[in-house]
């Protein structure tokens, strides 16, 4: 079946590349966004007889842009860049990229990340209406004769999705990548919360820079439960095998979902009292929650 998928918050996930300020990308204030370097159209603008003033800015880390403009003062972010990131401010650092696909470079929600998801979401499901299986020590992880005990999820997965790969329920779940078409990723800054002592800060050492699709962005993606395999496996896969048809898979994820949203507001409102270093993310976790 084809699914539609709309995201509700920006969404990144990292390519393992990050593209670099003034040698990778470079910001174009009047225009708001940040042009990824085309090589080509960049030494076009620039002429071979100006190669070395090139590589010399790269060297000592100086802006391109002035350089760029010497030669075309009318200079837009379309006569040098190969795609395009919308930026509301100055981006020097490092920015994480968004995952994309290999031809088009258009930018994907992986179907392997939506499949996590969804096996994160049942595991909780199956691990919270059964909470003897957590109790059973053997369901926590495995004893390692030089290490002692060693905290695992693996004997518990085994438990609920099979004891092996072949045996696994997930193999009946085949999840396509989400491919967002005519969508403009967007340049945001991801901060992260440290609670230190009495109170909660920002911890700018792990602050990132990512390249993101957009909130309200919308793509399909192709998800198919293999029943054909189902049946002929006869008694391969356990009974949860049942939880991945659509009629129960859908209103599970939902519930999962608002069970982690319901569980952040009550400990940011209640436990932390909505700290200043919090911003609007209270009002955001429950905006989602009434989407949800």
């Amino acid at each position: 079946m084809k699914i539609e998928i709309k995201t509700i918050t920006p969404l990144h996930v990292g390519s393992g590349t990050e593209l670099q300020g003034n040698t990778e990308y470079i910001y174009f204030p009047d225009e708001d966004c940040l042009a990824v370097i085309d090589p080509e159209k960049v030494l076009t603008t620039l002429g071979e007889e100006n190669l070395d003033e090139w590589v010399k800015v790269i060297q000592e880390g100086k802006p391109l842009l002035p350089l760029l403009k010497a030669q075309r003062p009318h200079l837009k972010a379309s006569d040098v860049g190969s795609r395009f990131i919308r930026a509301n401010k100055g981006f020097t650092r490092p920015i994480r990229e968004q995952i994309r696909t290999a031809g088009s470079g258009l930018p994907i929600l992986p179907g392997s990340s939506l499949k996590g998801a969804i096996r994160t979401a049942l595991f909780a499901r199956l691990v919270l209406n059964s909470p003897e299986l957590a109790k059973d020590r053997h369901n926590l992880g495995n004893e390692d004769r030089y290490r002692g005990f060693r905290w695992s999820d693996q004997p518990l997965q085994k438990t609920v999705f099979g004891v092996d790969p072949n045996h696994d329920i997930f193999r009946l779940l085949q999840v396509g990548d989400a491919v967002f078409e005519n969508v403009s990723t967007e340049a945001i800054k991801a901060e992260s919360i440290n609670h230190k002592f009495d109170r909660f800060e920002i911890k700018e050492t792990i602050t990132q820079y990512v390249e993101a699709i957009p909130a309200g962005a919308v793509a399909q993606a192709r998800i198919r439960f293999n029943d054909v395999l189902e049946k002929r496996a006869g008694n391969t896969f356990n009974k949860n095998a049942s939880l991945l048809h659509w009629e129960q898979l859908f209103p599970l994820i939902n519930k999962q979902t608002l069970r982690l949203l319901d569980g952040e507001i009550e400990y940011w409102d209640e436990t932390a009292g909505n700290p200043d270093a919090l911003g609007n993310g209270l009002e955001e976790m429950e905006r989602v929650a009434n989407i949800a």
